[in-house]
């Protein structure tokens, strides 16, 4: 069947180029994407991994192809999130692919061009256009869509490894300003969230909900966890355990939030900092508490939330202040 999906998926994305999709190819192509994330669980098949013809490469053209598409037409959500699946598991399996597993030239070609080639042409297209961006990134305020966010930023954690880090690092500062700023940062539902229910507002709000597997480099994630803060959390603890001269600019970035006094922000400078704080030194800590608690003073009623946050802040440090 292998190659029936292919070309069925390769059919769709045309019909999508001009204008004509069935309704119909939409719910055979959600069955098809979920056929080849369970088939790929424990081995991609033996259809894919024939390099001269190029199987393996034409579905994840097709599969990036339609990721954009998508995205640009803010439909289908849910394939959206069945293709970053899919490259996640790609992602995995060519991390992971030893010799014994696949033959060496399939095995040069997962863990080469392949991988190197998804990576960079997703972030490219989400880098130079607006609207796709902005479709993704609106996914956080609507639970029916978030786990696509969400599945997106655990790709972009598992692109953060030596064989596809350089396809994504252009676009570090893109990713970090336009999509980690803005899920650790607060909407207004959050915030009345607060006023309806605060018991739920801090199980929800406090503390990281990712725990670590290995080193602070390593990040893991629960799957079965659609929770965008955390991973955006993780992607960020991948990253700099990973580059630690990243730290830094993500330091003088929470700064900035901590000067510029937007409320909205300020929790995501305050996740920054507890993220990233054995690297910051002990007069920038000092620096950004005193910022902190001229702010607390200052916050009105209406604002006790953000004012639980910081106390949250202050009870996870570990740092000399």
């Amino acid at each position: 069947f292998c190659p029936v999906y292919l070309d069925f998926l390769q059919t769709y994305s045309k019909d999508l180029q001009g204008g004509v999709a069935d309704a119909n190819k939409k719910v055979l192509t959600h069955e098809i994407l979920k056929t080849l994330n369970y088939v790929c669980n424990t081995r991609i098949p033996a259809y894919f991994q024939d390099v001269p013809s190029n199987a393996l490469q034409a579905l994840c053209s097709s599969l990036c192809e339609l990721f954009c598409l998508l995205l640009s037409k803010n439909i289908d959500p849910s394939n959206v999130k069945w293709i970053v699946r899919f490259l996640i598991k790609i992602q995995a399996k060519a991390a992971s692919a030893t010799a014994s597993a696949y033959p060496t030239d399939f095995l040069n070609l997962l863990q080469g061009s392949l991988v190197q080639n998804n990576a960079s042409t997703i972030v490219d297209e989400i880098s130079k256009s607006y609207e796709l961006l902005s479709n993704l990134t609106n996914f956080a305020d609507d639970g029916t869509k978030e786990r696509t966010l969400y599945y997106f930023l655990i790709y972009l954690t598992r692109c953060i490894f030596a064989l596809t880090y350089h396809s994504i690092e252009p676009h570090i500062n893109m990713i970090i300003s336009n999509i980690i700023v803005p899920t650790l940062s607060m909407n207004s539902e959050e915030t009345e969230l607060f006023e309806d229910d605060p018991t739920e507002f801090i199980n929800t709000n406090l503390s990281s909900n990712f725990s670590y597997l290995g080193s602070s480099s390593t990040p893991f994630i629960d799957i079965s966890n659609s929770d965008i803060k955390s991973a955006s959390s993780a992607l960020i603890v991948r990253l700099v355990g990973s580059k630690p001269e990243l730290a830094s600019p993500l330091i003088s970035l929470a700064g900035q939030i901590l000067s510029s006094g937007d409320k909205a922000s300020l929790p995501c400078a305050l996740n920054i900092l507890k993220l990233v704080q054995s690297h910051i030194d002990e007069d920038t800590m000092n620096t950004a508490v005193s910022r902190l608690i001229g702010i607390s003073k200052n916050l009105s009623n209406e604002d006790m939330w953000l004012c639980c946050l910081i106390y949250d802040f202050f009870s996870d440090l570990t740092t000399k202040t």
